[in-house]
C-alpha cells in the first residue's frame, strides 16, 4: 500500500483533488474488503483481526496521503499543480492513442 500511496496522492494532488476525497476513497474499500471476508465462513472467528489489519492499513495510507499533501503544499503552494496536471494530461492523451493503437490491430487481426 505504502508504494502506491505516493503515487496516488501525488496524481491525485495534480488533478486537485481534496484529501478528504481520497480518504471516503479509502473508507469504501476498507467496507468492501471487510464485507466480502467477513462473509467467509472460515474467517467468522477471526473479524476483529481482519477489521484491524484492514483499517490499520487503510489509516496509514490516509496518514500518508495527509503528510503528502502537507508537504506539497508546504513546499510547491499551486506551482505544482499545473505541472503535475500537465503530465496527466499527457498521460491520458498516450493512453487512448495506445488503446486506438490496440482497437485497429484487433479489427486487423479479425479481417485476415
Amino acid at each position: 500500500m505504502l508504494e502506491y500511496i505516493d503515487d496516488i496522492a501525488l496524481r491525485r494532488f495534480a488533478e486537485g483533488f481534496e484529501p478528504d476525497e481520497i480518504y471516503e476513497v479509502l473508507s469504501v474499500f476498507h467496507e468492501i474488503i471487510s464485507s466480502e471476508l467477513f462473509n467467509k465462513k472460515e474467517l467468522k472467528s477471526l473479524k476483529q483481526d481482519i477489521n484491524d489489519y484492514i483499517w490499520m492499513t487503510i489509516q496509514l495510507a490516509k496518514d500518508g496521503i495527509e503528510d503528502l499533501y502537507e508537504t506539497l503544499d508546504q513546499k510547491y503552494g499551486n506551482d505544482i499543480n499545473s505541472a503535475l496536471l500537465t503530465e496527466c494530461q499527457e498521460i491520458q492523451i498516450r493512453a487512448r492513442q495506445l488503446s486506438v493503437f490496440i482497437k485497429f490491430s484487433q479489427m486487423r487481426e479479425i479481417k485476415i
